[in-house]
């Protein structure tokens, strides 16, 4: 949603419903964001391969936790190969369409260099329109950068642009480490916190 800037009102002007959409309640939604979805890393659903008789692995991350003060789970994936996670939501009854979409990706690593490249694709499902075959849009990016400690969170931002989201729509979130992008240079695990999707 972007900014508009807000007309200088005048002395018995009349003020429509489309003025007041425009100029006051978009215009307060783009300054305090809205959450669309959130997930944590157990609300994610990791990808499955169909098991083959060769025993193909499964091409999603490893859910895990290693906390010593708290309970938070984590999505672990790997450094060699392009794993997935999926996620689910209904979008609002009074979205405006054509928003475009945040995704904050919390995360953490052992390491404490290297760079994690991160893909995110979406797909809406509106009412009478198929949902078995449906498929996710292209793929959006962001690299997000490890510390020099260990273990820290870290947050990246990926912006999917005008992703085709209408009010009411079930949308299908997909979120993968892109391994095999050049600026994919961390060793190891990144390790996925939690996520969370905000209108533009």
């Amino acid at each position: 949603m972007a900014w508009t800037n807000p007309l200088t009102w005048e002395t018995e002007q009349v003020v429509s419903a489309s003025d007041l959409n425009t100029h006051l309640r978009d215009n307060l939604k783009y300054l305090k964001g809205r959450a669309l979805a959130q997930f944590d890393a157990t609300g994610l659903r990791p990808a499955v391969s169909a098991i083959s008789s060769s025993g193909n692995p499964p091409l999603g991350p490893e859910l895990d936790t290693d906390l010593t003060n708290h309970v938070a789970y984590r999505l672990k994936f790997d450094d060699t190969r392009v794993e997935r996670a999926y996620g689910l939501f209904a979008a609002p009854a009074d979205l405006v369409g054509g928003v475009s979409v945040i995704w904050r990706i919390y995360w953490k690593t052992s390491e404490t260099s290297g760079n994690c490249r991160w893909g995110m694709a979406m797909k809406a499902v509106a009412h009478d329109e198929a949902w078995e075959s449906a498929a996710l849009g292209a793929s959006e990016g962001a690299t997000g950068a490890a510390t020099s400690s260990g273990g820290d969170l870290i947050r990246t931002d990926l912006t999917l642009t005008s992703p085709g989201i209408a009010a009411n729509d079930l949308v299908i979130v997909r979120i993968q480490r892109d391994v095999d992008h050049s600026d994919d240079m961390l060793t190891g695990d990144a390790e996925l916190v939690f996520l969370q999707g905000e209108v533009g």
